[in-house]
């Protein structure tokens, strides 16, 4: 085997997720060369893991010339093409029930695809991943252009009295309901607290003292955005005070980056989504979402109320409790 290829249709959160496999991989086999291809999402999520960004979305499956690839669904979850080996951690192709957000199976998916190429690949006998840690790799964020962002915000400290992070991104991926208007949002909470500072994922056009983005930022520091940013935005989850997520794949990022502290992390959540049952462990009123399991603690705040804003304003008041 020359090169193993990871592959998939998806962006954020399914690159996030197969770090866990990536990671065991690298660690198990030896003499290959490892790539990543992932024509949605704009850079490897595994640089820290050994996959630099020279080996991401620089293969293409084999019979295609365009970034649609839909023919390579019908392999179970990988191929061998001309002495590469393709695998796709995607787990929509796992038949049992899983979950998106705890990672809910997502170990025992990894184990069915080791099994699989194990059976049928001679020169191959991988371990099987360790079905009881944690199903995760977090971001050694060393890689990522990110850690000048300590002094920006210790500044911004200095101005205002909390900072807010909000992943005010556009929802794509399994919740139909789930989109708000975040700069209408963003609006009238800033003008609430003008000594509060509101950093977005992405631009609000609000043009106020008090809302900036990570893009802005950037550019205020001498420095070019990275592509794929999410992965440096998930970086001011631990620096700020509060933290609103989206049900989103960019949000997986940054669920597991700290735990064992609640009234910090919430994630605006709808009542009426629009999400396959085999697709989430726990049932949509539950107040935390189901990665409590890990101690860590994202408040539901609920969009289809006629309350939000008293529940947003409610939230970025509550003292954090700890255990």
């Amino acid at each position: 085997m020359r090169n193993i290829i990871f592959y998939h249709y998806c962006v954020n959160g399914d690159c996030f997720t197969s770090r866990i496999l990536v990671d065991h991989f690298i660690k198990n086999v030896k003499n290959v060369v490892f790539y990543y291809t992932a024509f949605r999402s704009l850079a490897s999520h595994c640089l820290d893991l050994g996959i630099t960004n020279n080996n991401f979305n620089v293969i293409r499956l084999p019979g295609h010339n365009d970034e649609d690839f839909p023919e390579h669904d019908k392999h179970d979850n990988f191929f061998i093409y001309n002495n590469d080996l393709y695998i796709n951690p995607w787990i929509g192709k796992f038949k049992s029930k899983f979950c998106i957000w705890c990672l809910d199976n997502y170990i025992d998916y990894y184990n069915s695809i080791i099994s699989n190429i194990n059976k049928n690949v001679n020169e191959f006998n991988i371990p099987q991943i360790n079905n009881t840690i944690t199903p995760y790799v977090p971001f050694n964020y060393k890689y990522y252009n990110c850690e000048f962002l300590n002094d920006y915000i210790v500044n911004l400290k200095k101005q205002f009295k909390k900072i807010i992070l909000f992943y005010n991104n556009f929802v794509t991926t399994y919740i139909l309901f789930n989109n708000l208007d975040y700069t209408k949002l963003i609006n009238i909470i800033s003008e609430y607290y003008p000594d509060f500072i509101f950093i977005t994922f992405k631009n609000t056009d609000l043009n106020k003292p008090n809302v900036i983005d990570i893009s802005t930022i950037y550019i205020n520091n001498n420095f070019i955005l990275p592509n794929a940013y999410g992965i440096e935005f998930t970086y001011l989850n631990t620096l700020c005070d509060k933290v609103f997520f989206s049900p989103s794949g960019l949000s997986q990022l940054g669920f597991y980056n700290e735990n064992m502290i609640k009234n910090k992390y919430a994630i605006l959540y709808c009542k009426c989504n629009l999400i396959t049952p085999m697709c989430i462990c726990d049932e949509c009123e539950n107040e935390n979402l189901c990665i409590e399991k890990y101690h860590f603690y994202c408040k539901k705040i609920w969009i289809d109320t006629d309350n939000l804003i008293y529940q947003i304003e409610h939230f970025i008041n509550l003292p954090y409790t700890y255990g």
